[in-house]
């Protein structure tokens, strides 16, 4: 290999023979005719051998180039297979997969702004809820699950778990009698906080605060907070959820959900958002821009629930 050069040369004079055109070849290779055609002159003055008979209807080898060219065409398919193992082509993609309503409601209004500082850069973004789509080990993989403290150091931010409801039904509520000023509002649920020792939802919120009788637990179940939340929004009559403060910040800054009931009314669950890294990615430069900004991001969140909520490691 120490007298190998002219590596883009060959590759054009291989792409050439093989395709039987010079354009050809330089579509294929991504460059101008021209270009193409100037690596195999460079080629044949470095050798001092005329490579190609350029003819009107295409470029055939020269005897001087047939000797090789099964060699040549071999050793670029073998190229070929070890930049495939290698996964040249992924070096600008960073592959997430993560909890998606994290994915749709936290990281999704802030990932333009990293993709404006890298827009050479693609995200793949799947739900690790979902099949594996890709065919290859995710980058990074955030997930939400309880909470070890004996191993804080890849937790994102932990959870506050609280009402929250339309602007409409905020002022509603606002006019209505303390002590019962839920009665008649539809509550939404969350599958997952139903009865979960380390969550909570309007059953555990009601026992504590009242504002209403007795929650049963009937009423509309979602899989989803994002869907949840969209109901909210989707008329009048669409009731509160209890959910993720962190997943909202935004909309509660923009005014498109409201927080009904004063910020100590709420918990935190037993629950955090988790960065999962996966070593041998973090050698990619590219993963390593992602993940370092994602932990800036994170640590904005964190900053904001802290100042927030009542007092906890956060």
């Amino acid at each position: 290999m120490k007298h190998l050069s002219h590596l883009k040369a060959l590759q054009a004079l291989e792409a050439t023979i093989r395709l039987g055109s010079l354009k050809r070849a330089a579509d294929e290779l991504y460059v101008t005719p021209a270009a193409a055609g100037q690596r195999i002159r460079t080629l044949e003055a470095y050798l001092g051998a005329q490579l190609l008979d350029r003819r009107s209807d295409g470029a055939r080898p020269t005897v001087e180039a047939k000797v090789a060219i099964t060699e040549l065409s071999s050793g670029f398919r073998l190229l070929e297979v070890a930049a495939e193992k290698l996964q040249f082509k992924h070096l600008n993609e960073v592959y997430i997969r993560a909890d998606p309503d994290w994915a749709e409601l936290w990281l999704a209004p802030r990932i333009g702004k990293f993709e404006a500082v890298h827009p050479s850069l693609t995200i793949l973004l799947e739900s690790n809820l979902e099949p594996v789509k890709y065919n290859r080990k995710p980058d990074i993989n955030v997930s939400y699950a309880a909470t070890d403290e004996e191993n804080p150091s890849n937790i994102l931010f932990h959870e506050y778990l609280l009402p929250v409801s339309s602007p409409l039904n905020h002022e509603r509520i606002h006019k209505l009698p303390h002590d019962r000023c839920l009665e008649g509002f539809p509550l939404l649920h969350l599958l997952n906080q139903v009865g979960h020792p380390n969550l909570f939802g309007w059953r555990e919120w009601v026992k504590k605060y009242g504002r209403r009788k007795e929650v049963t637990g009937r009423g509309i179940q979602y899989e989803r907070t994002s869907t949840a939340l969209r109901a909210i929004g989707s008329g009048s009559d669409a009731g509160l959820l209890i959910c993720g403060l962190s997943l909202i910040l935004t909309e509660i800054k923009e005014g498109a959900l409201k927080l009904p009931f004063n910020i100590e009314e709420g918990a935190w669950s037993g629950f955090a958002y988790y960065l999962h890294d996966i070593e041998e990615s973090q050698m990619r430069r590219q993963v390593s821009l992602f993940h370092d900004w994602l932990v800036d991001e994170a640590k904005v969140t964190k900053t904001e629930l802290k100042e927030m909520c009542p007092d906890r490691a956060v």
